[in-house]
């Protein structure tokens, strides 16, 4: 890997490119984003390159500072202490960021011998040692990956998108691609899960057939006159064979669908009503969906049950083995957060690609989140952006929202702002809240979008409404400023106070600004001190700033 990792937003691609061949000059390898392949590949090359770079130089600008890719990478440098700082023009980083020294190359005009980066090689050397090298190399994986045929993301898609989904299939990517194709970790957990389905599938076709053969027989042995007495009863007369208790006849007006279109608990409460506990109990035991219902009113505690954990987790369970995509989404939740079941993240992830196989959105919308961070599985950007994109597919607002965030940060994909507008925009439609909010700052900042403060506060005024606390506190900010709306300081106080109350820290750190001045409230010197501590908790200096003033005249304490 190289030596050297540059972040830069795109505007600054020149500068970039001088400052990579300077830098060579010097003797180091360098890695930035000419030596990417195009498409899917981008992503999952910076996260491997970033992460085993000695030295990163992130270039400062105004652009450079509003951009949540370079944002992003800084933050992972500076918390890996390889972050070297450099400013290409008069802007303020990030509040994060201000209190590191960085470079001045404002003035530098390009050439490779200035003066001007004598700081950035010295800095580079405290990092990465003295130069071993004379000249760049590009990331073998980059040079394997452009020596391979341009066809996988092609068959994939073929694979994925069969109506009919088999092991053989996936089996055949991995022989062709290998464990190093883009898709490998997906389809082994397809492979995995379509496996724990289809020997039931096998099963049950065999019972079908043995069924079928009884019939025959009795049928013959009826039309002689001779049919079997199965049992007898005490009294020596015959009796019927014992069968599996009725489904009640309610229970047909719960389709699998259901659980993708309507809230879980009106369906729980609906079933309760109509059919019951004892009959849920009864008919779970052949039907996936009784086993279900009967897992989610365990699994709430919904009158007159009891909340019980394990049973849900049973019945859950149940639910999803039998095919039902919503049972896996909750019995992957049980194993997640240790509900009932000893935690593991790992079978949460192999039971959410199933759900997600299903047809159940949220599971599609989980297990992207798990590869995200990586949960249960190997953190991976294409994975967890196919995940979001399935999820959104099927209609899913929040998987929506999270397939727009991997447009606006590039990550899994090319960066498109345009798109990530739709997408969020089709979030917020949906009923997301922080989808809303995500249209609102591309609205407030200008990117995909024309610039547009009134429907900056148009969007985050309905993300608000929908209980997004990102959206509250952006609203506050807004209002505060006069921006897009007249300013008003008790609505911009009363956005930041919900926005701190629904947990957004900048927010929290605006709240106590308005409690410490008295802005459109009243002084609250206590109020402003626990407010000052979560926003400076969350890294937001001014906050720090206010709160170390508070301490100073001992106020609020």
């Amino acid at each position: 890997m190289a030596d050297v990792f540059i972040s830069y937003k795109r505007e600054e691609r020149a500068k970039a490119k001088a400052l990579a061949e300077a830098i060579v000059k010097r003797g180091y390898s360098v890695w930035w984003d000419v030596e990417l392949l195009p498409g899917d590949r981008f992503a999952k090359e910076i996260d491997a390159v970033l992460a085993k770079a000695k030295a990163a130089i992130v270039l400062w600008s105004k652009a450079a500072a509003e951009s949540d890719w370079v944002v992003a990478e800084a933050t992972e440098a500076k918390k890996r202490k390889i972050l070297v700082p450099a400013m290409i023009e008069a802007a303020d980083p990030p509040l994060y960021f201000r209190a590191d020294h960085a470079v001045d190359l404002s003035a530098w005009n390009g050439d490779p011998d200035s003066p001007l980066l004598d700081p950035v090689i010295a800095a580079i050397e405290r990092r990465a040692g003295p130069p071993t090298e004379k000249k760049a190399a590009a990331p073998a994986a980059v040079a394997e990956a452009l020596a391979a045929p341009n066809m996988e993301a092609e068959f994939w898609r073929t694979v994925s998108a069969a109506p009919i989904q088999t092991v053989s299939e996936y089996e055949a990517y991995l022989r062709k691609f290998g464990d190093r194709g883009l898709f490998a970790d997906v389809a082994r957990m397809r492979i995995a899960s379509l496996k724990a389905i289809e020997p039931r599938d096998k099963v049950s076709k065999r019972i079908e057939f043995i069924r079928n053969c009884v019939a025959v027989v009795a049928s013959l042995f009826a039309i002689a006159g001779v049919v079997h007495q199965i049992s007898k009863g005490d009294d020596g007369g015959s009796t019927a064979a014992k069968k599996p208790a009725r489904a009640p006849a309610a229970l047909a007006a719960f389709a699998p669908e259901r659980f993708q279109t309507e809230p879980e608990l009106n369906l729980a409460d609906e079933a309760l009503s109509s059919i019951g506990i004892e009959k849920l109990e009864a008919a779970a035991a052949d039907s996936a969906v009784a086993a279900t219902l009967s897992g989610l009113a365990y699994g709430y505690g919904r009158a007159p049950v009891a909340r019980d954990d394990s049973r849900a987790t049973q019945y859950y369970r149940q639910g999803c083995d039998g095919g039902v995509g919503r049972a896996c989404y909750r019995l992957a939740s049980n194993y997640n957060y240790g509900a009932g079941v000893t935690p593991d993240k790992e079978k949460a992830a192999q039971i959410l690609a199933r759900g997600c196989e299903l047809g159940d959105a949220d599971s599609c919308t989980d297990l992207g989140y798990f590869y995200e961070n990586g949960i249960g599985v190997a953190k991976s950007d294409i994975n967890a952006t196919d995940f979001y994109r399935r999820s959104c597919e099927a209609g899913n607002a929040l998987g929506c929202n999270n397939f727009g965030h991997r447009y606006q940060t590039g990550k899994g994909v090319v960066q498109d702002e345009a798109q990530a507008a739709n997408l969020y925009r089709r979030a917020c439609e949906g009923g997301s809240g922080l989808g809303c909010g995500n249209l609102g700052f591309l609205y407030s900042a200008g990117l995909g979008v024309s610039q547009s403060d009134p429907e900056a506060v148009r969007y985050y005024r309905l993300g608000c409404d929908m209980r997004d606390g990102a959206s509250c506190g952006n609203l506050g900010f807004m209002i505060d400023a006069g921006r897009g709306a007249a300013k008003n300081d008790v609505e911009a106080a009363a956005n930041f106070k919900s926005g701190c109350e629904l947990g957004h820290k900048f927010a929290c750190a605006y709240w106590g600004v308005a409690l410490d001045y008295a802005k459109g409230v009243a002084n609250d010197p206590a109020g402003a001190v626990r407010s000052y501590t979560i926003g400076c908790e969350a890294g937001f200096m001014f906050a720090c700033t206010n709160l170390g003033f508070m301490y100073q005249g001992d106020r609020g304490l």
